[in-house]
């Protein structure tokens, strides 16, 4: 007993090993990325990935890391949760259309969505038109020239965010030969209660009814690996 609290006293003061680091600080920024993802980025195979894993689980950093890169807890950072961050390393950006949340909703959904079918194309220069007067945050081009734009909703101001949706839904409703035609715009909800709330301010702005033409979906969702794409891009691909 003795000198196997000893041992476990010692690994907890040498810290974490560079590799160890490496995998924690992934897990943290990119907690919904899948094993074989994470492992190919960090230039692992997937058993010395687990194996990394393992030691952080034995000094009790798995969780910690679950905790630092959860959802809720990125969103709205308290100051303990961001000395937290800042003590790991990890860089934690103000709220915005940079922060880790929104960043990691929207290039999530492009990870999968290219997985639906890679003859996809994703653009990050968004919508330029003043009838827009919003810039997406992904502009996905269909290989039959279609155009869906997609807005990442993370932060919990429904009406603000409803009158971004209401503003691309418009680019739908233009003449097929504009510029600026969009055919539907995606909107992805942090979770399924912002959707909720969102999904009442757009009803609120659209005389009771939900716009044809914006999709709403919520990150949880979209996170399930059962998830079907083909039920928001009904093309042939």
């Amino acid at each position: 007993m003795g000198a196997t609290g000893t041992t476990g006293t010692a690994a907890a003061e040498d810290g974490p090993r560079p590799r160890e680091m490496r995998v924690f600080t992934r897990i943290c920024e990119r907690p919904w990325e899948l094993i074989i993802d994470r492992a190919e980025a960090l230039g692992m195979d997937r058993d010395s990935e687990g194996e990394e894993r393992t030691r952080l689980g034995a000094r009790g950093l798995i969780a910690c890391a679950g905790k630092v890169g959860s959802k809720n807890l990125l969103y709205g950072l308290t100051a303990r949760g961001r000395a937290v961050a800042e003590k790991m390393g990890l860089s934690v950006a103000e709220p915005g259309k940079g922060h880790l949340e929104h960043r990691s909703v929207v290039e999530y959904a492009q990870l999968r969505i290219g997985r639906y079918s890679s003859k996809f194309i994703f653009q990050r220069v968004g919508i330029s038109s003043t009838t827009a007067g919003v810039r997406p945050d992904l502009l996905v081009i269909t290989p039959d020239g279609g155009r869906v734009p997609i807005q990442a909703c993370v932060r919990n101001q429904p009406a603000y965010e409803a009158d971004a949706l209401m503003k691309l839904h418009d680019l739908a409703l233009l003449e097929p030969d504009d510029a600026d035609k969009v055919d539907f715009v995606l909107a992805i909800a942090v979770n399924k209660h912002h959707k909720a709330a969102i999904e009442r301010a757009l009803k609120d702005k659209n005389t009771g009814k939900m716009p044809d033409k914006v999709i709403l979906l919520d990150f949880d969702a979209i996170v399930k690996t059962g998830f079907d794409w083909s039920s928001v891009f009904p093309f042939p691909f």
